[in-house]
């Protein structure tokens, strides 16, 4: 008896399914070897290997039929969307524009986007999504020591890269307000944590409100307000001034960054 048309079709359907999937891990892998490669400095494209692709898929697709025309525009499509995704590296990082992990990055991994989050279990979703291939995080400070919210939220994550990076922390906050006038001063709690000495004995009067952090805060700040915030001096501009160029408690403050990469099987 002839199959039913619907039951042929949602067999298909089926195993679209899977190759969609499969084409999904096929992604993420190959944003791994461009991630790989920009670490290395290698090239971004191996002919050798893709001719090898090539004549894989003819081997197995070619007993069922499939022309070579067939087969080569199958590859230049896989190829082509390969090389797009791999022009696109993401990178998580936990912070607004301008925040030390953004900075500290761009200076150790080339030519990626940067995906601001608010927190590292933002970045730990981004990342397990695929919408990052890989992380940026803070996981030891020569001040204060281990970052405990890195090392909760990436237990499945391996380092591919580990950079000891100098912070140095400004106050910043409305042009013409002096330091002697800040009442409010807001920062992530571990930036405080590294700024603490020098905060309580040059503003011993300023509240400490712990934020996302210092770029996050530094946008609400509004002029008039008697509030700073601690970062990268670079937060001042355009609108914003310097109060003190450096608030650390340690002159060598340092802080270790690691690129983090979700551990799975493909």
């Amino acid at each position: 008896m002839v199959p039913d048309l619907a039951t042929l079709r949602a067999s298909i359907d089926r195993l679209d399914a899977t190759v969609a999937s499969v084409l999904v891990k096929r992604a993420r892998l190959a944003q791994r070897v461009a991630l790989r490669k920009r670490l290395t400095n290698e090239a971004s494209r191996d002919e050798r290997r893709e001719i090898e692709v090539r004549d894989h898929y003819a081997s197995r697709l070619g007993p069922i039929g499939w022309s070579e025309e067939s087969v080569d525009t199958l590859l230049a499509t896989m190829l082509h969307a390969s090389r797009d995704l791999q022009t696109r590296l993401r990178i998580a990082v936990q912070g607004g524009p301008g925040c030390w992990s953004e900075i500290s990055c761009r200076a150790n991994v080339p030519d990626v986007e940067i995906l601001h989050c608010e927190t590292v279990r933002d970045v730990e979703e981004a990342c397990q999504s695929g919408t990052a291939v890989a992380a940026w995080l803070a996981r030891h400070n020569s001040t204060v020591g281990s970052i405990s919210e890195t090392d909760e939220a990436t237990a499945d994550m391996d380092a591919w890269l580990r950079v000891p990076y100098p912070v140095r922390h400004a106050l910043v906050g409305p042009r013409g307000l002096r330091p002697e006038m800040v009442e409010v001063v807001r920062a992530h709690p571990r930036a405080i944590d590294q700024c603490r000495r020098t905060l309580t004995r040059d503003l011993p009067n300023a509240r400490l409100e712990g934020a996302v952090d210092g770029a996050h805060a530094a946008r609400s700040l509004v002029d008039g307000e008697a509030a700073a915030v601690l970062g990268p001096a670079g937060l001042a501009e355009p609108r914003l001034a310097v109060l003190r160029p450096c608030m650390n408690d340690e002159e060598s403050n340092t802080t270790t960054f690691e690129l983090l990469v979700r551990r799975e099987a493909f």
